[in-house]
C-alpha cells in the first residue's frame, strides 16, 4: 500500500514550491505544438504521462489508443457480445498503464489496461447479480498502482472506492448518499466530490482514512475536486452563487485552505483540470469569444492560445487543457482554424 508523506514534510515542500514560482513566474514559456495524431474524426484527450505518451479517444469510431511521440496503439475494451470496441481511457501512469471504463455488454466497468491485457475491476457487487448490471468507472492511477474511481451502490445511487491488489474499498461520502472519486496522488490522497446530509455536492480530500469538506468559495454551495498533486495541493471548481462568474477554479492547501484562481478581464467562469508537482495548473476558461485552455503558473492565469508561437496561433485554436505533467508539457484540445477538425496537442514548452 502507500505509505503517506507527513504532514509537516507537505507544508515544507508546499512553502518551497510557492516561493519558487513567485520567483519564476514573471514570464510564461512558449510552447512548441505537436499533434498527437491525425487518425479519427473528433477527438478527446484525457491524460498525459511524464514521458509524454497520451491515452485519448477519437469518438468517430469509439476507438481508444494510447500515443507515444511515434506511434498509437489502440486500447482494447473488455470482452463483450456484441464485440463494440468501446473503451474510454480516463487517466496514464508512467509505466503506461491505463484505466478508464469499458463496455461489458450489459453494463460498463471500470477498466485497467497494463499495454497488453484488460482487466476489469469490477463493482461493489451489491445488485442482484452481483455486479453484471451496475456501472462503475475507474478514474485516475497512482505511481503504486492504486486506482480510484465510483461504482454503483445497493441504493440506486453511487460511491467513490479505491482498488488495490484486486480488492475494491467503498471510500465514505460526507454525510448523504453519493461520492465520486477524480483523483489520487503517490501518497494515496484521494480526491473528488461528495454529497453531504442536505445533498449538496462538495469536494472533498480522503486521507488516512479521513474524508475532509473542503467546502466552497463565495457563496457557493457546489464544488468538485478534480486532481492532487504529490505535495497534497488539489484544484478543482467551486460555483460562486452568483451571476458573474458563475464558477470558479480553485487550489487548495492545508496551509492556506482554499483560494481562488485569478479569473483575467473578460473570462465569465473557471474549472481548473490538474495540477503538476510544481504547482502549475490547467484547466478551461469561458469567455465571450468562447472557451479556452489556461495555465496558471502560481502567480497569474494565461490564455495558453497567447502562448504559441504566431504561426501556431494562426492554426490553432486551444479550447480545452486537460493535463499537465512533471516537465510542465500541456495536453489539450484544439481546433485546427482552417479545416475544422478538433485534435488533440501537446504543448511542450521551449
Amino acid at each position: 500500500m502507500n505509505i503517506s508523506v507527513p504532514v509537516f514534510a507537505r507544508l515544507a515542500l508546499v512553502a518551497g514550491t510557492l516561493a519558487g514560482l513567485s520567483q519564476a513566474s514573471q514570464a510564461l514559456p512558449t510552447y512548441a505544438v505537436r499533434v498527437v495524431t491525425d487518425e479519427g474524426g473528433v477527438q478527446s484527450s484525457t491524460a498525459l504521462n511524464t514521458r509524454g505518451t497520451v491515452a485519448i479517444n477519437t469518438g468517430s469510431d469509439g476507438g481508444s489508443y494510447s500515443c507515444s511521440k511515434t506511434a498509437c496503439t489502440p486500447i482494447p475494451s473488455l470482452p463483450n457480445d456484441l464485440q463494440l470496441p468501446f473503451a474510454y481511457p480516463r487517466d496514464i501512469d508512467d509505466r503506461g498503464y491505463v484505466v478508464g471504463v469499458s463496455y461489458t455488454g450489459s453494463t460498463s466497468h471500470a477498466m485497467l489496461w497494463d499495454g497488453q491485457t484488460v482487466r476489469d475491476l469490477g463493482t461493489f457487487g451489491e445488485d442482484d447479480c452481483g455486479g453484471c448490471k451496475s456501472h462503475s468507472e475507474a478514474s485516475a492511477i497512482n505511481g503504486n498502482g492504486v486506482v480510484v474511481g465510483y461504482s454503483d451502490t445497493a441504493n440506486i445511487d453511487f460511491q467513490a472506492f479505491m482498488w488495490c491488489d484486486g480488492t475494491m474499498t467503498k471510500l465514505p461520502t460526507l454525510g448523504g448518499t453519493r461520492s465520486g472519486a477524480n483523483g489520487v496522488n503517490d501518497a494515496g490522497d484521494v480526491v473528488g466530490f461528495a454529497s453531504l446530509a442536505t445533498g449538496m455536492n462538495h469536494a472533498f480530500l480522503y486521507r488516512d482514512g479521513q474524508m475532509r469538506d473542503l467546502g466552497v468559495l463565495r457563496s457557493g454551495k457546489f464544488s468538485t475536486a478534480f486532481a492532487v498533486n504529490n505535495l497534497g495541493q488539489v484544484v478543482g471548481s467551486s460555483d460562486t452563487g452568483q451571476n458573474k462568474p458563475s464558477t470558479v477554479a480553485f487550489i487548495y492547501d492545508q496551509q492556506g485552505g482554499m483560494r481562488e484562481l485569478p479569473l483575467l478581464k473578460g473570462w465569465r467562469q473557471m474549472s481548473a483540470s490538474a495540477i503538476n508537482d510544481a504547482g502549475w495548473v490547467v484547466g478551461t476558461a469561458v469567455s465571450s469569444s468562447g472557451n479556452l485552455g489556461f495555465v496558471f503558473d502560481g502567480h497569474g492565469s494565461f490564455d495558453l492560445n497567447l502562448a504559441m508561437s504566431e504561426k501556431d496561433r494562426k492554426h490553432w485554436r486551444i479550447y480545452h487543457a486537460n493535463d499537465i505533467n512533471s516537465k510542465g508539457q500541456i495536453l489539450v484540445e484544439a481546433q485546427d482554424k482552417k479545416k475544422g477538425d478538433y485534435r488533440v496537442l501537446v504543448l511542450t514548452p521551449q
